[in-house]
């Protein structure tokens, strides 16, 4: 009896690997590669709203006209990320 269990387990464990396996290399890996695409147009206006303080009111203004909120004292850096972060 204690055989046929291990057995079991064993096979279960096989395939629960196996799909993590899969998951890595197909939805989890596209994921986050959409994810760094995300992150890398913030880094990119983040750059620009640091360059000119201009830029910085500009996109504060634009983000309060959009109903997007931060706490008083979150960096700019953060403000730029997406607000469902």
């Amino acid at each position: 009896m204690k055989t046929t269990f291990k057995t079991k387990l064993h096979d279960t464990l096989t395939t629960l690997v196996a799909q993590r396996e899969h998951w890595e290399n197909g939805v989890y890996k596209q994921a986050n590669a959409e994810l760094y695409a995300i992150l890398e147009q913030c880094a990119g206006i983040y750059a620009q709203l640091k360059e000119d303080k201009a830029h910085a009111r500009a996109f504060n203004a634009l983000a309060e006209e959009l109903g997007i909120t931060f706490n008083k004292g979150t960096s700019l850096a953060l403000r730029d990320m997406p607000k469902s972060w």
